[in-house]
């Protein structure tokens, strides 16, 4: 009877180990499940984020776009108008400059991939990126490389002479166009 007695309780221990294995695989199993939910949550956000950033990147690549076709609309505007004023009766500097930057664009692109790189480029205020999209090709040679430097000068002083002319008609009384403004009071005549 001893004997039996404790062959049951080896049986029992037997048992008790297997139940605690179980329960211990169980929690295995559901600390695997809540990993998996945890690396599907990260992944999620990660799919979130990434969209997120495209989506910023693509709208400020659309609205840099934008920006550069309003430049160049201006640019072949003026330009058009620097066309039809006779050089011969000087027309405004401005004119001239910007007759020179439709040249040079005009050399350098030939689509309106080409137009948006060459003006990018040129409108960079990044000087290690304009300087890298200087010479994008083993294929530029230097005449090429010199046009858009030239372009790039261009851009630079055409900006300062719009802000000057812009300074400058701040000056300009709008009762006589023309004219810089000046004292017409009396006290200015009777001295």
């Amino acid at each position: 009877m001893m004997m039996m007695d404790d062959d049951d309780d080896d049986d029992d221990a037997d048992n008790d180990d297997d139940n605690d294995n179980d329960d211990d695989d169980d929690d295995d199993d559901d600390d695997d499940d809540d990993d998996d939910d945890d690396d599907d949550d990260d992944d999620d956000k990660r799919y979130f984020i990434c969209r997120c950033r495209s989506s910023l990147t693509k709208q400020r690549q659309r609205m840099r776009t934008e920006s550069l076709l309003l430049v160049v609309t201006l640019l072949l505007t003026t330009t058009c108008h620097a066309h039809v004023i006779n050089k011969r009766r000087q027309p405004i500097p401005i004119l001239l400059k910007m007759d020179e930057i439709t040249r040079h664009l005009r050399d350098l692109t030939t689509s309106m991939a080409d137009f948006d790189m060459e003006l990018r480029g040129a409108l960079s205020a990044d000087p290690v990126a304009s300087s890298r999209l200087l010479k994008r090709s083993a294929s530029d040679d230097d005449d090429k490389i010199s046009c858009r430097l030239s372009l790039r000068e261009d851009l630079c002083q055409a900006l300062e002479m719009m802000k000057e002319r812009e300074r400058s008609n701040y000056l300009v009384s709008p009762k006589s166009p023309g004219k810089r403004a000046g004292d017409n009071s009396p006290a200015k005549y009777q001295q």
